[in-house]
């Protein structure tokens, strides 16, 4: 999930959370009331398609990595150049697996645990020089 979306989402919410103190402190009641017309239904689309979505619906992982120069592309974002490592891992307890960037807060990808060693394979094939953590 992109980090944009997920900020927006909190933003959005914060906007909707704080709207009520805005009308205690002498705010205009029908600017609140336009907040929270249209912040309510953007927060409601934003849990359903950000929060909501398990691994398993999600479009096939493998069909999303790609190379471009060099560089390993995971649904349309290319790593940075100094990305030399990355962690593939497995939480078999939720179901799901995960590439992560090999440093503390790195960006993870979670997807069917099914297509770990797809992904695996791919990394291997693709990008040799690259060193990759297994868990």
């Amino acid at each position: 999930m992109k980090r944009h979306r997920q900020i927006f989402a909190l933003l959005v919410l914060t906007l909707w959370l704080i709207s009520p103190i805005l009308v205690m402190v002498g705010g205009d009641f029908i600017n609140v009331q336009l907040i929270n017309f249209f912040s309510g239904p953007i927060l409601f689309y934003s849990y359903v398609t950000v929060f909501s979505v398990s691994p398993n619906s999600r479009r096939s992982i493998v069909n999303q990595l790609s190379v471009q120069d060099d560089r390993l592309s995971i649904a349309g974002e290319v790593l940075p150049a100094n990305v030399k490592k990355l962690v593939l891992g497995k939480d078999p307890d939720r179901g799901v697996a995960f590439i992560q960037l090999a440093w503390n807060n790195g960006d993870e990808w979670q997807f069917a645990i099914e297509e770990y060693q797809a992904v695996a394979d791919y990394l291997a094939q693709h990008l040799p020089q690259l060193n990759v953590i297994y868990e």
